[in-house]
């Protein structure tokens, strides 16, 4: 007959003289209580930071510590039963304890200050030692929720080292994370630090599925700091559902050039698993506008790169650009599509461009579609102090016109007069 709990409390009390009679007899052992609601018994024979062993009639019994809720000692007397005997292991014997069996020892369940006092140890373990880069595992795992939740808001105010060590942590010990450490996570997500917001965003993706990415990306993907909007971005690297495009594309337009790239790249593997080229170019062209010079820039570029000759009408305009990188980057993207309807916009260019990568680009435009009305402007590009300009032109001139007078100015400017 199993006892009552309250029952159990009476035991602990020493027993009465009317009970040391013939026919009652004691037992004492541990009762391991499981989280999943059932209990062991069993004496307690080692207790370890990440399991207890458990000594039973059948034999030693592993039991991991975060399957665990609470140890107690049972002590019970009850009429003509035999007591539980069990049989302790031998071993050498040692000064406090010469007949060689094993100590059986009291269990220190994890109370709250336990949890507390033994995070913070494995906490200077790290800080004191600049070689400690990770946390024990098993140890920080015994400790449950409770620990991780008290390990993640003590990384408020803590060095990059520190950080990393705790983020790799609550990462690899995601099935112990409960609500307690969700909770800390959380306020670090609508805090103001922003590595706390990147650590926490990192360790909640990793290995995410896509609507724990839905819920934590999409916001992310906005954040003021742009170390955070890489996170977030980077953490749709595998993701191939088309629903996440317009999310992504909206990236497009980011003042971070990392984040720009990324967005872009995860975009062109998206529309090209799902066919999406025309919103693609949509998203693309559509940034062309866009207030920041990179931005007009790296779209350009893109446009190029995709090598669809239709889409130099929406690049050309860009030869006008205040800024000389965008024009460079437009001149490069026509010089790649090299679509004929794109050569009046081109030679205009020619006539008009001081910027040397911008020359550059159009004489190689130039040379790939032998435009004949650039053949002036070039010789004129002869004199330029760039060596770069020079060679470019130089080449054109010869693929234009087949004449090779290398960068001698007199020479070309007395062939095209005696042409004329």
């Amino acid at each position: 007959m199993k006892p009552t709990f309250a029952f159990l409390a009476i035991l602990a009390v020493a027993a009465p003289a009317w009970e040391q009679q013939e026919g009652w007899s004691d037992s004492r052992f541990h009762r391991v209580y499981l989280r999943n609601g059932n209990f062991i018994d069993g004496n307690v024979i080692a207790d370890k930071p990440n399991e207890v062993i458990l000594l039973m009639k059948a034999g030693e019994m592993a039991i991991r510590r975060d399957q665990i809720e609470k140890v107690e000692l049972v002590k019970m007397r009850s009429w003509n039963d035999k007591p539980i005997v069990l049989e302790t292991p031998k071993g050498k014997g040692t000064p406090g304890n010469p007949g060689g069996t094993a100590n059986v020892p009291q269990i220190n369940t994890l109370t709250p200050d336990g949890i507390k006092k033994a995070v913070d140890k494995m906490i200077a373990k790290v800080k004191s030692n600049p070689n400690e880069k990770e946390f024990p595992v098993d140890e920080l795992k015994a400790t449950g929720d409770e620990g991780l939740a008290y390990l993640a808001a003590k990384t408020a105010g803590a060095d990059l080292n520190l950080q990393n060590a705790v983020m790799s942590a609550l990462i690899n010990l995601k099935d112990v994370r409960g609500p307690k450490t969700q909770q800390v996570l959380d306020s670090f997500l609508s805090g103001s630090a922003p590595a706390l917001r990147g650590m926490a965003l990192t360790v909640l993706t990793v290995e995410a599925g896509e609507s724990t990415l839905a819920k934590y990306i999409r916001p992310a993907l906005k954040d003021p700091d742009p170390g955070v909007r890489i996170i977030a971005i980077s953490a749709l690297s595998a993701v191939e559902d088309k629903a996440w495009f317009d999310d992504i594309a909206e990236s497009f337009g980011d003042a971070n050039k990392d984040v720009r790239s990324r967005a872009i790249q995860l975009c062109k593997r998206l529309s090209d698993k799902n066919g999406l080229q025309d919103k693609l170019m949509a998203a693309l062209v559509s940034n062309l506008k866009n207030s920041e010079p990179e931005v007009r820039a790296a779209m350009a570029s893109t446009i190029g790169s995709m090598n669809i000759q239709q889409s130099w009408s929406n690049v050309a305009p860009l030869l006008n650009d205040s800024e000389p990188t965008v024009r460079a980057a437009a001149a490069q993207t026509l010089q790649n599509l090299a679509a004929t309807e794109s050569i009046p916009d081109l030679v205009q260019a020619i006539r008009r461009e001081s910027d040397k990568w911008a020359r550059v680009y159009l004489a190689n435009a130039a040379q790939r579609m032998r435009i004949q009305d650039a053949v002036e402007s070039l010789i004129g590009w002869l004199s330029s102090p760039d060596g770069d300009v020079q060679a470019a032109a130089e080449a054109a001139l010869r693929a234009i016109t087949g004449e090779a007078h290398g960068r001698d100015v007199a020479k070309w400017q007395a062939w095209f007069q005696g042409r004329k």
